[in-house]
């Protein structure tokens, strides 16, 4: 319809702990959340920081984690 949609984002053996992506037009989002799957945490919410067009994901340590981005406009 438009006004739902994903983003799945994978970091395979990533030594930062911090992601940041630019996702255009994702400041205009009226709801943002995440889950995150990793060698700790199987789908659990987490935190999204959006500034301008980025958003900021955390991982718990510097390894594999996939998160799934909610967002709807």
């Amino acid at each position: 319809d438009g006004k739902k949609g994903c983003i799945l984002i994978s970091d395979y053996r990533g030594l930062n702990q911090v992601l940041e992506l630019e996702v255009k037009g994702i400041a205009k989002a009226k709801r943002i959340s995440a889950v995150v799957l990793d060698n700790e945490r199987d789908n659990l919410p987490v935190d999204v920081d959006v500034h301008g067009n980025y958003i900021t994901l955390v991982k718990s340590a510097p390894e594999s984690a996939a998160f799934l981005i909610s967002v709807e406009w």
